[in-house]
């Protein structure tokens, strides 16, 4: 009985570490797309054993989070250095909308880790990155982002725009861009969380 309650006392400390951790990262489920569960087991003579698991269901994109675009096919990334405009820069070109592939007529929440496409909101035009990409994990003002709307929420099929996090220049298709129709590894985007504040150090990106 002794050795069972130091071993829930353990596991209590070992929880407590896990939200201080979190908490020191500034991660939550909602915002980087992962969910951890746990499960105590107490076994034969008090031993007590802790089962974890991260759960990859998909969660909401918020107005504001860090992100970035990936181009799974190519293990590539977005990069707007050659193609981006000031922030307040607006035409067909800069306003656009979230699309999920398989589903483009969904209006949904936008989510880590859905497929999507981008488009002009205007003239349907899309984001193809086939010149504007770089290696998975660079950082730069170029290749990590804000998603952001006038009101503040994000679902496919609503006008936003896609910013810089560091400088506030937006994305701008008009020299990166083809018919709605077009498919292609770079016409297929993934968004994924950044999860470290200080984009001028070593990003961190959430599994």
């Amino acid at each position: 009985m002794q050795a069972q309650l130091a071993g829930w006392a353990k596991m209590k400390a070992d929880l407590a570490q896990a939200h201080e951790l979190m908490a020191s990262q500034k991660l939550s489920g909602k915002h980087t797309g992962m969910h951890v569960s746990s499960e105590a087991t107490v076994h034969n003579e008090g031993e007590l054993q802790i089962d974890a698991e991260i759960d990859d269901d998909k969660f909401s994109v918020e107005h504001g989070e860090k992100v970035r675009i990936l181009l799974p096919e190519q293990s590539a990334q977005l990069d707007i250095g050659s193609c981006h405009a000031e922030g307040e820069h607006e035409s067909w070109a800069t306003r656009l909308v979230f699309k999920k592939l398989g589903d483009k007529g969904s209006t949904g929440e936008l989510k880590y880790g859905d497929a999507v496409g981008i488009f002009s909101a205007e003239t349907g035009q899309r984001l193809d990155a086939g010149n504007a990409t770089c290696e998975q994990g660079h950082a730069s003002w170029a290749t990590v982002f804000e998603v952001r709307s006038a009101d503040g929420d994000l679902k496919y099929n609503s006008e936003m725009g896609l910013f810089s996090s560091e400088n506030g220049r937006r994305l701008d298709i008009s020299a990166a861009s083809a018919d709605g129709g077009h498919e292609s590894w770079a016409t297929k985007f993934v968004i994924e969380s950044v999860i470290d504040d200080d984009i001028t150090g070593e990003i961190q990106v959430s599994p």
